[in-house]
């Protein structure tokens, strides 16, 4: 199984697009793609809700809050190396927005995707942008999954910071990102079959 995820994953890799630095991107088909995400990402499209700020790190010392529990002062800089390791990682057919902080470390920031991701930064000469490992370092101590994952109160009702987050700062550019994304193949259907006129195996009398 392990060496069949390997070879699908290589197979993945061997067909993707590979960019004017020697990047891989997985799921993009050429350069315009590419650059379309690095502009989308290096703009100012991630929203500013100075209240949900205040709500999720606290109106003291917020900067210094923030760094600690995110690895970086500057939400845009998260969501760069959010969206760019969700691009760079072979195993995902579409942007992914996981549920809690410890999917997100597991399955976002990955070592082999930041080092990517890390390499086309320092190529693209993008240097306000801060390292993916430092955000992981971060994101990664047991204490701050465990911060992002407990619920607070907003608006009313109860909801985690982790959720409070990807709905205010991520989920505003999923489609954005998901718009560049090459489709995945559809599943073939079954030999002898049309897609949608399979019926269910008759019980033998």
């Amino acid at each position: 199984m392990i060496k069949l995820k390997s070879l699908l994953s290589e197979n993945i890799l061997t067909e993707a697009f590979t960019d004017k630095d020697g990047i891989v991107w997985p799921h993009f088909k050429d350069q315009k793609s590419v650059d379309a995400f690095t502009n989308m990402l290096n703009s100012a499209n991630t929203p500013i809700n100075n209240d949900v700020k205040g709500d999720l790190f606290g109106s003291d010392r917020t900067d210094a809050v923030m760094v600690t529990r995110l690895g970086t002062n500057l939400i845009m800089q998260f969501c760069w190396a959010f969206w760019g390791c969700n691009a760079l990682n072979p195993n995902w057919l579409q942007p992914q927005l996981p549920r809690d902080m410890s999917a997100v470390i597991r399955n976002v920031f990955k070592p082999d995707v930041m080092e990517q991701l890390q390499k086309y930064n320092s190529k693209t000469g993008v240097q306000q942008l801060v390292s993916p490992n430092i955000i992981y370092t971060a994101i990664n101590q047991p204490a701050n999954i465990k911060w992002w994952n407990t619920s607070i109160e907003y608006q009313g009702t109860q909801i985690t910071r982790w959720n409070l987050f990807l709905n205010t700062y991520l989920r505003p550019n999923y489609d954005k990102v998901k718009s560049l994304y090459v489709a995945a193949a559809p599943k073939p259907a079954t030999p002898g079959m049309q897609p949608g006129t399979a019926k269910a195996p008759v019980k033998p009398q």
